[in-house]
Protein backbone atom coordinates (compact mmCIF):
# COMPACT_ATOMS: atom_id res chain seq x y z
CA UNK A 1 0.00 0.00 0.00
CA UNK A 2 1.03 3.34 -0.66
CA UNK A 3 2.23 5.89 1.66
CA UNK A 4 -0.27 8.41 2.59
CA UNK A 5 2.43 11.34 2.66
CA UNK A 6 3.54 10.59 -0.63
CA UNK A 7 -0.25 11.48 -2.33
CA UNK A 8 -2.00 10.17 -4.88
CA UNK A 9 0.63 9.09 -7.63
CA UNK A 10 -1.00 9.18 -11.36
CA UNK A 11 1.30 7.48 -14.34
CA UNK A 12 2.27 9.87 -16.34
CA UNK A 13 0.51 9.57 -19.93
CA UNK A 14 2.06 7.77 -23.37
CA UNK A 15 2.90 10.54 -25.80
CA UNK A 16 3.45 7.20 -28.36
CA UNK A 17 4.34 3.69 -28.30
CA UNK A 18 6.65 2.18 -30.73
CA UNK A 19 6.97 -1.34 -31.84
CA UNK A 20 8.04 -4.12 -29.38
CA UNK A 21 6.18 -1.73 -26.73
CA UNK A 22 8.33 1.04 -26.43
CA UNK A 23 6.58 3.36 -24.58
CA UNK A 24 7.07 6.98 -25.14
CA UNK A 25 6.46 8.98 -21.79
CA UNK A 26 8.40 12.28 -23.26
CA UNK A 27 10.31 14.32 -25.74
CA UNK A 28 12.83 16.57 -25.44
CA UNK A 29 14.54 18.93 -28.25
CA UNK A 30 18.32 19.22 -28.54
CA UNK A 31 19.44 21.58 -25.87
CA UNK A 32 23.43 22.96 -25.49
CA UNK A 33 26.36 20.27 -25.99
CA UNK A 34 23.30 17.54 -26.92
CA UNK A 35 22.91 17.89 -30.08
CA UNK A 36 19.95 14.91 -30.86
CA UNK A 37 16.68 14.63 -29.27
CA UNK A 38 16.18 12.62 -26.16
CA UNK A 39 13.32 10.57 -24.94
CA UNK A 40 11.76 9.61 -21.82
CA UNK A 41 10.61 5.83 -22.02
CA UNK A 42 9.10 3.52 -19.70
CA UNK A 43 11.23 1.08 -18.18
CA UNK A 44 11.71 -1.66 -21.35
CA UNK A 45 14.51 -4.50 -21.55
CA UNK A 46 16.06 -2.88 -24.35
CA UNK A 47 16.96 -0.13 -22.22
CA UNK A 48 19.81 -0.75 -19.68
CA UNK A 49 19.62 3.31 -18.09
CA UNK A 50 19.29 4.44 -14.80
CA UNK A 51 15.10 4.72 -14.00
CA UNK A 52 14.56 8.65 -13.63
CA UNK A 53 10.83 9.57 -12.26
CA UNK A 54 9.61 5.98 -13.03
CA UNK A 55 11.51 6.53 -17.12
CA UNK A 56 14.76 5.80 -18.97
CA UNK A 57 16.41 8.80 -20.74
CA UNK A 58 18.03 7.83 -23.98
CA UNK A 59 18.12 9.37 -27.24
CA UNK A 60 14.91 9.34 -29.65
CA UNK A 61 17.25 8.44 -32.93
CA UNK A 62 18.39 4.44 -31.06
CA UNK A 63 14.96 4.17 -29.63
CA UNK A 64 13.78 3.88 -32.75
CA UNK A 65 16.71 2.00 -34.35
CA UNK A 66 16.33 0.08 -31.24
CA UNK A 67 12.08 -0.47 -32.28
CA UNK A 68 13.05 -1.45 -35.75
CA UNK A 69 15.52 -3.91 -35.04
CA UNK A 70 13.80 -5.51 -32.76
CA UNK A 71 16.81 -5.77 -29.96
CA UNK A 72 18.66 -3.82 -27.38
CA UNK A 73 21.50 -1.89 -29.38
CA UNK A 74 25.20 -2.45 -28.61
CA UNK A 75 26.84 0.10 -26.97
CA UNK A 76 29.65 0.03 -30.03
CA UNK A 77 26.95 0.61 -32.26
CA UNK A 78 26.33 3.93 -33.86
CA UNK A 79 22.82 5.66 -35.30
CA UNK A 80 23.51 7.56 -37.95
CA UNK A 81 21.74 9.63 -40.25
CA UNK A 82 21.77 9.37 -43.91
CA UNK A 83 20.61 12.54 -45.05
CA UNK A 84 22.64 14.26 -41.92
CA UNK A 85 19.29 15.83 -40.33
CA UNK A 86 19.53 14.69 -36.67
CA UNK A 87 16.01 16.16 -36.01
CA UNK A 88 15.16 13.75 -38.94
CA UNK A 89 14.38 10.20 -37.26
CA UNK A 90 12.19 8.49 -38.89
CA UNK A 91 13.25 4.46 -39.93
CA UNK A 92 14.37 4.76 -43.28
CA UNK A 93 16.70 7.78 -42.59
CA UNK A 94 18.50 5.92 -39.90
CA UNK A 95 21.09 3.09 -40.10
CA UNK A 96 23.44 1.47 -37.54
CA UNK A 97 27.24 1.77 -38.06
CA UNK A 98 30.01 0.91 -36.10
CA UNK A 99 32.03 3.77 -34.59
CA UNK A 100 34.77 3.12 -36.64
CA UNK A 101 32.46 3.52 -39.77
CA UNK A 102 30.86 6.65 -38.55
CA UNK A 103 33.81 8.64 -38.00
CA UNK A 104 35.19 7.67 -41.03
CA UNK A 105 31.95 8.90 -42.86
CA UNK A 106 31.79 11.99 -40.86
CA UNK A 107 35.97 12.80 -40.97
CA UNK A 108 37.34 11.74 -44.05
CA UNK A 109 38.66 14.86 -45.72
CA UNK A 110 38.18 16.75 -42.66
CA UNK A 111 41.36 18.80 -41.44
CA UNK A 112 41.79 20.49 -37.90
CA UNK A 113 42.21 24.37 -37.64
CA UNK A 114 45.22 26.04 -36.37
CA UNK A 115 43.40 27.05 -32.71
CA UNK A 116 42.37 23.13 -32.84
CA UNK A 117 46.02 21.91 -33.86
CA UNK A 118 47.55 23.98 -30.59
CA UNK A 119 44.43 22.69 -28.53
CA UNK A 120 45.28 18.68 -29.11
CA UNK A 121 48.97 19.77 -29.02
CA UNK A 122 48.66 21.47 -25.18
CA UNK A 123 46.36 18.59 -24.79
CA UNK A 124 48.71 15.49 -25.10
CA UNK A 125 51.62 17.57 -23.21
CA UNK A 126 49.96 17.53 -20.21
CA UNK A 127 48.85 13.93 -20.96
CA UNK A 128 52.44 13.28 -21.40
CA UNK A 129 53.68 14.81 -17.84
CA UNK A 130 50.50 13.11 -16.19
CA UNK A 131 51.57 9.73 -16.98
CA UNK A 132 48.44 8.87 -18.65
CA UNK A 133 49.74 8.84 -22.55
CA UNK A 134 53.08 7.25 -23.44
CA UNK A 135 55.23 9.83 -25.88
CA UNK A 136 56.09 7.73 -29.22
CA UNK A 137 59.95 6.38 -29.57
CA UNK A 138 61.36 8.30 -32.12
CA UNK A 139 62.84 5.70 -34.79
CA UNK A 140 61.14 3.39 -33.52
CA UNK A 141 59.39 2.17 -36.51
CA UNK A 142 62.40 3.39 -38.93
CA UNK A 143 63.61 1.13 -40.72
CA UNK A 144 60.77 -1.52 -40.49
CA UNK A 145 59.17 -2.98 -43.67
CA UNK A 146 55.53 -4.20 -44.23
CA UNK A 147 55.07 -8.28 -44.92
CA UNK A 148 54.13 -8.97 -48.63
CA UNK A 149 50.13 -10.12 -47.09
CA UNK A 150 49.96 -6.74 -45.27
CA UNK A 151 50.83 -4.93 -48.40
CA UNK A 152 48.50 -6.87 -50.29
CA UNK A 153 45.82 -6.37 -48.03
CA UNK A 154 46.63 -2.42 -47.82
CA UNK A 155 46.55 -2.29 -51.61
CA UNK A 156 42.83 -4.04 -51.74
CA UNK A 157 41.43 -1.93 -48.80
CA UNK A 158 43.09 1.37 -50.50
CA UNK A 159 41.11 0.38 -54.05
CA UNK A 160 38.00 -0.39 -52.03
CA UNK A 161 38.11 3.22 -50.73
CA UNK A 162 38.95 4.72 -54.26
CA UNK A 163 36.11 2.85 -55.85
CA UNK A 164 33.68 4.15 -53.35
CA UNK A 165 34.83 7.68 -53.50
CA UNK A 166 36.07 7.46 -49.83
CA UNK A 167 39.62 8.92 -50.98
CA UNK A 168 40.93 10.30 -54.11
CA UNK A 169 42.73 8.20 -57.22
CA UNK A 170 46.65 9.44 -55.96
CA UNK A 171 48.45 11.93 -59.46
CA UNK A 172 51.58 9.79 -60.57
CA UNK A 173 54.16 12.18 -59.68
CA UNK A 174 55.82 14.11 -62.47
CA UNK A 175 59.29 13.53 -63.55
CA UNK A 176 61.05 16.29 -61.06
CA UNK A 177 58.75 14.78 -58.30
CA UNK A 178 60.39 11.30 -58.95
CA UNK A 179 63.70 12.11 -58.89
CA UNK A 180 63.51 13.83 -56.17
CA UNK A 181 61.65 10.65 -54.18
CA UNK A 182 64.96 8.91 -55.49
CA UNK A 183 67.17 11.18 -53.96
CA UNK A 184 64.85 11.58 -50.74
CA UNK A 185 65.51 7.66 -50.51
CA UNK A 186 69.03 7.14 -51.24
CA UNK A 187 69.83 9.71 -48.07
CA UNK A 188 67.60 7.83 -45.97
CA UNK A 189 69.51 4.25 -47.05
CA UNK A 190 72.94 6.04 -46.70
CA UNK A 191 71.81 7.86 -43.43
CA UNK A 192 70.37 4.34 -42.04
CA UNK A 193 73.53 2.08 -43.19
CA UNK A 194 75.49 4.43 -40.62
CA UNK A 195 73.79 3.34 -37.55
CA UNK A 196 73.56 0.06 -35.30
CA UNK A 197 70.85 -2.14 -34.82
CA UNK A 198 69.51 -4.09 -31.84
CA UNK A 199 68.60 -8.06 -32.33
CA UNK A 200 64.90 -7.20 -33.39
CA UNK A 201 66.74 -5.48 -36.42
CA UNK A 202 65.25 -1.93 -34.90
CA UNK A 203 67.89 1.32 -34.69
CA UNK A 204 69.15 1.62 -31.49
CA UNK A 205 67.79 5.11 -30.18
Amino acid sequence: MRPKHLGDFKPKPTLYTLPHGIEVIGEYPPRGVNRYWRVRIRPHHFFKGKVVSRGVYTTRNRAVMSSVLGRALLPTEHVHHKNEDRGDDDPGNLEVLTAAEHNRHHKTGARHSDATKKKIGASLKVAFSDGRRTPPLKGFFEGQKHSDEAKRKMSETRKKMIAEGIIEKPTPPSAKGRKASIEARQKQSEYASGRDRNEDGRFVL
